[in-house]
């Protein structure tokens, strides 16, 4: 008439794997967004959150942190060079390429061993 104890059991047991691979993938998804976007590392985003925890420190104990062997530290606001944008960061991270109906055709380029490998800087800083 239906399906036995043992298939619904076997059903549920396959929607449980089935939702929670989708909930992995939906993360990992958006994780590689957000890095895509923001063109930064997870590393990148860690250390970018520790210097601005150092910043605010500071600012509360007077611009200075305790540094090894009790030397003050002067911590001030640092700008990361790498920020260009968020449409540039995308074209950058699909290989310099804003074409969208043939994404691979951007990689071509990365296979000639004549080309340079060049940071893009936001306007105004230097390396």
């Amino acid at each position: 008439m239906g399906p036995s104890i043992v298939q619904l059991g076997h059903l549920f047991v396959l929607f449980v794997v089935n939702s929670l691979t989708v909930f992995a993938l939906f993360i990992l998804l958006v994780r590689s967004l957000y890095s895509l976007i923001f063109n930064m590392t997870t590393i990148e985003s860690w250390e970018i959150e520790r210097h601005e925890t150092l910043v605010r420190r500071a600012r509360v104990l007077g611009g200075h942190l305790d540094g090894p062997g009790g030397i003050k530290v002067r911590i001030k606001k640092h700008e990361f060079p790498y920020d260009i944008g968020i449409w540039t960061n995308i074209k950058e991270g699909m290989g310099g390429s804003a074409n969208v109906r043939s994404p691979s055709r951007s990689y071509r380029n990365c296979l000639m061993p004549h080309v340079d490998l060049q940071l893009v800087l936001a306007t105004g800083s230097h390396p």
